[in-house]
């Protein structure tokens, strides 16, 4: 059943914007106003995704009224804002963009229930450290209206699942905007319904930990109390179809094949439950809908190991009925492997938030996933959680008259749907085809005919090539790429493909070629890989690398603009900017400077594919002008790229300067006694061994040093004036001004920086 319970609080749908992406997507109820929930005072309607209208509500008060005029602009009112309508679907038009208005509609086929599910939505505590899955949920929301609601043969949404994972750590904050805002803004005719994954467990009771005896107890009790529910599961009939939704009880129970997240008392009562709904349909050909957090073991990819659950597996596949929904891996929906036939029918769910990315045929990421960290290929091994946010499409799940299932991939990125549909009957597994033998017929990708790499920049310990997408039937999931000096392979790259943006991927892919010698040829030969680890042919490209320069700057080079920008020299390419700073010709320099307010920054957004080389040495230079010390405990980062490792110059409130480096499992951190009011030439130094800092041309201090860090992968990016910040912003931004900028990928000696200093 679906709870409406009495919002605590109304102030977060004030500040609700429904606009996806830049198509201003306009929900419908908004134009007059929702209308308050459970007889409230009448909210103004935001205007979002299928605002429903609260019942018994009053009619809602001062609705803002959202169209397109016939010049293109939004009108509020009637009244014209002068802000163009950007749009380049079909959403602006109310027909839900892309393929979403005219639906996927097959020979006769008419559905007679339909729902959404998705999971791993992680909803924050706070909203700036969120990382968009507040928007996420308001896309979701609006998105699934809008389809359902443009299908001329059913009209409906039925149901709206979760999968697990809906908040972050299960906190009250996060569980109360979660369910306030799904209680508001679904329908009446919609059922929803969540199930608690593992971060639900994540907040801490008693003094306890994570999945102590405490939480693994009182976690439960607080999503009643939030959600409303009578129980913690549940078992519902809608349009005359069994759906079971099944939350974890247990966690970190390791057996020899996998790991337990369900008692042997809750899979009972889940035998039990599907026995019933079997019993209700003797030709056994009508599907029955699971919904749990984590997989059923040996089933989709991801599967494996302590992703899965044995003891659930063995439940399930008695009922060759069960089509299974969980979510837990985080794998794209992009990929073919996240629906499995076997025993019965399992599909993961993917992710709102973050993805982790199988590299099939891979030797140590075939099954488990690594992490996207841009999308241009870069990935990294270890903890997604904050990682670059790659999550964006969900399942509207449809079953006709005849029993059949038809599974559809929402995509938020593109507002439409993404590829065919998977339409499968149930029951019978010998009719099954979305099995593991799909492989065995799987096509190897392509590249387009006359398709070449690109060679764009060619530095002595890197080059980056441009690798244009292959196509491939069963999706392109990463790129392998080998390196030859001659005939002798001296280096294996993977770059992914972030084929998880759907028809909103990249065109280009970039592989950074490091670790090489000066004035050497190489030989490059890139293969494309599909989801089945079947290999395209190779593309090839010859390089020779330039001659060694350690002295000019090759990662980082800025130059200020007299219009405000900036421009790192090596690449040409003009830096983000956050805030205002200004910028003005100093003639005594013969430098354009620019001035920082302590609000503004610019952040060089490039740096993941360079840590690999910094591992063994670089050098980071500035000239600045410190305006005022810091405030009594208070600390002010110049030029920074720290976020849980890095490096960066910081400046505190006992007037000196630190070098902060991680390396060897914390910060190490030089330092130097400063003037203000006067022009420094600062230069931080890692070699490998040591730490150094220098001051106007003479080393300060040096410290025993071991094994850099690379920063946090949500903050991969070099900030000059000011810092990363945790959810993507800047911070411990200074005021001030700052000349010089440059990031080198060796360690200069004293002499070169000498040599640098007497040059000002």
């Amino acid at each position: 059943m679906k709870i409406k319970k009495l919002v605590s609080t109304l102030s977060m749908v004030l500040a609700v914007s429904f606009c996806f992406s830049a198509c201003g997507v306009q929900g419908a109820q908004g134009e007059q106003g929702l209308q308050g929930p459970q007889g409230e005072q009448g909210i103004q309607g935001p205007q979002g995704p299928q605002g429903p209208q609260g019942p018994q509500g009053v009619p809602g008060q001062n609705g803002t009224q959202v169209t397109i005029g016939e010049n293109g602009n939004w009108f509020l009112d009637g009244v014209d804002t002068g802000v163009k309508a950007s749009c380049d679907c079909d959403c602006c038009n109310g027909n839900g963009g892309g393929n979403s208005g005219g639906g996927v509609d097959e020979d006769g086929y008419t559905p007679v229930v339909r729902f959404a599910v998705t999971s791993d939505l992680h909803l924050r505590e706070s909203e700036p450290d969120d990382f968009g899955s507040r928007q996420q949920l308001r896309n979701l929301i609006g998105t699934a209206y809008r389809y359902s609601e443009s299908q001329t043969d059913y009209g409906k949404l039925d149901g709206l699942f979760f999968a697990g994972d809906y908040t972050q750590n299960g906190k009250e904050a996060e569980q109360t905007y979660f369910f306030d805002y799904l209680n508001m803004f679904t329908k009446s005719e919609t059922t929803t319904r969540a199930v608690m994954g593992n971060h639900e467990f994540y907040a801490t009771y008693a003094n306890g930990s994570s999945y102590s005896d405490a939480s693994m107890t009182q976690a439960p009790k607080n999503f009643l109390k939030y959600s409303g529910y009578d129980s913690v599961d549940e078992h519902l009939e809608i349009n005359g179809y069994h759906f079971i939704f099944l939350s974890m009880d247990e966690y970190n129970s390791y057996t020899g094949s996998g790991e337990e997240f369900f008692s042997d008392a809750k899979l009972d009562w889940l035998d039990t439950e599907l026995k019933k709904a079997a019993n209700t349909d003797p030709t056994g050909k009508k599907p029955i809908f699971v919904v749990q957090h984590e997989s059923p073991e040996n089933t989709m990819v991801g599967s494996v190991g302590n992703s899965g659950d044995s003891d659930l597996t063995k439940v399930l596949q008695k009922y060759p009925q069960v089509v299974d929904f969980s979510g837990h891996t985080h794998r794209p929906l992009t990929d073919p492997r996240t629906i499995w036939q076997g025993t019965f029918t399992a599909l993961n769910t993917g992710s709102l938030a973050y993805l982790g990315i199988t590299l099939p045929g891979h030797p140590n990421f075939d099954q488990s996933g690594v992490a996207a960290t841009n999308n241009k290929g870069s990935w990294e091994n270890g903890d997604i959680e904050n990682a670059v946010r790659t999550g964006g499409m969900y399942y509207i799940v449809e079953v006709d008259a005849e029993n059949v299932v038809r599974v559809l991939r929402y995509n938020m990125f593109t507002d439409s749907l993404y590829g065919e549909p998977y339409v499968f009957t149930v029951g019978d597994t010998d009719e099954f085809k979305y099995t593991i033998d799909r492989r065995n017929v799987s096509e190897a990708p392509v590249f387009a005919q006359g398709a070449a790499l690109e060679v764009t920049s060619n530095n002595y310990k890197q080059v980056m090539i441009e690798i244009p997408q292959a196509t491939a039937p069963d999706v392109v999931q990463y790129y392998r790429c080998e390196v030859y000096k001659g005939s002798t392979l001296v280096d294996t790259v993977y770059r992914l493909a972030c084929t998880y943006y759907g028809d909103a991927s990249p065109s280009i892919i970039e592989a950074p070629i490091t670790g090489l010698s000066a004035s050497t040829q190489y030989t490059v030969k890139i293969y494309a890989v599909n989801s089945w680890a079947v290999e395209s042919k190779p593309l090839q490209v010859s390089v020779t690398t330039s001659a060694a320069n350690p002295t000019t700057p090759d990662i980082l080079s800025v130059r200020f603009n007299s219009d405000g920008t900036a421009t790192n020299m090596v690449t040409g390419k003009t830096l983000d900017k956050d805030g205002s700073p200004s910028v003005a010709s100093n003639s005594s320099l013969g430098l354009n400077v620019a001035t920082f307010d302590g609000n503004s920054a610019y952040r060089y957004t490039d740096m993941t594919d360079w840590y690999g080389v910094m591992a063994k040495g670089f050098t980071i230079e500035t000239y600045v002008y410190l305006s005022q010390k810091p405030s009594e405990g208070n600390y002010v980062d110049l030029f920074s790229n720290q976020e849980v490792g890095g490096f960066g110059l910081e400046y505190k409130a006992d007037g000196k300067v630190y070098f902060f480096c991680h390396a060897g499992g914390s910060y190490v951190k030089p330092s130097v006694s400063v003037s203000t009011g006067t022009w420094l030439h600062l230069v931080g130094v890692y070699d490998g061994s040591t730490v150094k800092l220098y001051l106007n041309g003479s080393l300060a201090q040096s410290v025993s040093a071991g094994t850099f860090k690379a920063p946090a992968y949500y903050a991969r990016y070099i900030c000059v004036g000011a810092d990363p910040g945790y959810a993507g912003e800047i911070d411990c931004a200074f005021k001030g001004k700052i000349a010089v900028a440059n990031l080198y990928s060796s360690a200069l000696t004293a002499d070169q920086i000498k040599t640098k200093y007497q040059a000002f």
